[in-house]
């Protein structure tokens, strides 16, 4: 058993790196997340650091400037955030990085309505946190296991109440929250479980005039053997409670050649009211195309096209008609449960006389979107049904169809969004490669953002070689330079054409959410 201890010591000794100027073993930042997780447009917040800072001093970057100022205090504990005016509801990133590494990425929320802090305890009605005022956002914690929060709110009868979490999709929290609304005598009226993704949302036409109470708990979004609610100082969550607008999505679409937002909710014609905006992270999307929204249908697109819509009838069926020679490369794209949409799609190919060509269903197991190529057998005008694999409809079954040439193409993708680099000692970094419609050419690698005192080098990757799916680019410094951060971007292009450069993206900390946002830091080098 000693000896097993002594190894575990030692392996972790090894991980560290000794500052040359203090003699004392310095740590990378592991800052998990932030507490609030975000703040309203236009004003100042302090947010606590979750996790550990690691060795002093540690510096913090943000994504994107123009949005967010951010500086900490001298121990790095807390984090004053400054927010620009008149930001629309977002993600965006911060991270945090010293001499010996960097943090992952953290989300922070760019929010439009008023926020507050939840009050502990809150665990019954009797103890419920009051919210004075509607519309608010609650920044909690389920700290652990076997919490649940509390709140309480006055409600009018006839108006429509709606409470929405934030934490599995948004920040990356590993719970599958629940709500529940409440009556004065503590009745459950209405629950909701998995809406967007793992977290709830709710709805209610307020039947009289009265005190109700939003209840929160929540599960591991991996299930494991407990039984009880979960908890942990990881399991933060934002909650929203409004009875004014709501919108689910927002979509900017075309319409008679301007662009108009295409809004779905709840309260949206109530005067004076600016809808709070459910936000999604954003999803990678190469459409350069408007998007259109045909009110009839058949509509008839013509290649490239994009097209907005909802199935929100029993009777509604989008069809999209397209001519297409004998031979045409298509590919065939349907966006729904990425863009949060509750649809889940199936698209379906006839000729001009009614018969079936083809369907087409999943990408994958996870993934309930369509991503396909299709070759059309003869010269015809085809339609292409949408419809949702289950029959269902509502507001919320909405799509984006988009069909385009099939042509040639990659995409590249790494495990990590952040890397160390050791003078002296090279950095392999292990690039994934995807080709799609044929494309055959050989890839060559650049990296931008580094100083001169970084070299790289790596192979092309080759059709049909060992370096086809795989590639690894190594990067070295030489013993005696010093410590450099800095964001960096990879990219990939076809050998003599790097006008068709193609960046590399990584996982965040979110479900199904992927960055080009990549962090390298050279570590100060240690004395002999």
């Amino acid at each position: 058993m000693n000896y097993i201890r002594a190894l575990f010591v030692w392996s972790g000794f090894f991980t560290l790196i000794l500052n040359p100027t203090t003699g004392i073993l310095a740590q990378a930042p592991i800052v998990t997340g932030l507490f609030p997780t975000g703040g309203q447009s236009g004003t100042q917040c302090v947010v606590k650091l979750q996790g550990k800072p690691g060795s002093l001093p540690l510096n913090v970057w943000v994504a994107d400037d123009a949005l967010i100022q951010a500086e900490l205090n001298d121990k790095a504990t807390e984090l004053t955030v400054n927010i620009a005016e008149d930001v629309s509801p977002q993600l965006t990133w911060v991270r945090f990085h010293n001499a010996s590494g960097s943090s992952d990425l953290i989300p922070f929320i760019i929010g439009t309505t008023p926020q507050v802090e939840e009050k502990e305890p809150n665990q019954s009605i009797s103890e419920a946190h009051l919210i004075e005022t509607l519309p608010q956002v609650v920044d909690g914690v389920l700290n652990k296991s076997g919490e649940i929060d509390t709140f309480a709110v006055t409600l009018n009868a006839g108006e429509t109440f709606i409470a929405s979490l934030d934490a599995h999709q948004l920040l990356g929290s590993p719970m599958d929250g629940v709500l529940q609304l409440l009556d004065h005598r503590g009745f459950v009226i209405a629950q909701n479980d998995d809406d967007h993704g793992f977290d709830p949302l709710l709805n209610f036409s307020v039947p009289e005039t009265g005190t109700y109470y939003v209840r929160l708990f929540g599960f591991p979004s991996t299930p494991n053997s407990t039984i009880n609610y979960a908890g942990g100082a990881d399991y933060r969550y934002r909650l929203t409670l409004t009875n004014q607008a709501f919108a689910t999505y927002q979509v900017p679409v075309q319409n008679n050649q301007s662009i108009v937002n295409k809004t779905v909710g709840w309260n949206l014609d109530k005067p004076n009211s600016k809808p709070v905006e459910l936000i999604r992270p954003p999803v990678e999307s190469n459409g350069k195309q408007p998007l259109s929204c045909p009110e009839t249908f058949p509509a008839t697109l013509s290649l490239p096209a994009s097209a907005f819509g909802v199935i929100d009838r029993s009777d509604a069926r989008p069809q999209y008609q397209v001519s297409l020679k004998k031979g045409a490369k298509v590919r065939l794209q349907v966006f729904s449960q990425s863009l949060g949409s509750f649809l889940d799609p199936m698209l379906t190919i006839k000729d001009a006389t009614g018969k079936l060509i083809k369907e087409f269903d999943d990408i994958a197991k996870t993934n309930f979107d369509i991503d396909t190529a299709w070759t059309a057998p003869l010269d015809e005008t085809y339609s292409f049904f949408i419809s949702d694999r289950y029959q269902s409809f509502s507001p919320r079954h909405y799509y984006q169809f988009r069909i385009e040439k099939d042509e040639p193409r990659f995409r590249l993708s790494l495990s990590e969004n952040h890397f160390s680099l050791t003078p002296g000692k090279p950095l392999e970094i292990n690039i994934t490669v995807e080709r799609s419609g044929g494309f055959e050419l050989p890839i060559a690698f650049s990296v931008d953002g580094i100083p001169e005192n970084i070299s790289y080098e790596s192979i092309l990757s080759e059709h049909k070689q060992s370096t086809e799916k795989k590639v690894t680019l190594k990067l070295t410094a030489a013993e005696a330079t010093t410590i450099w951060n800095g964001p960096i971007e990879l990219a990939g292009y076809p050998v003599g054409d790097e006008s068709k450069r193609v960046i590399a993206v990584t996982p965040t900390i979110l479900p199904d959410t992927t960055t080009s946002q990549l962090w390298l830091t050279l570590i100060e080098p240690t004395t002999k």
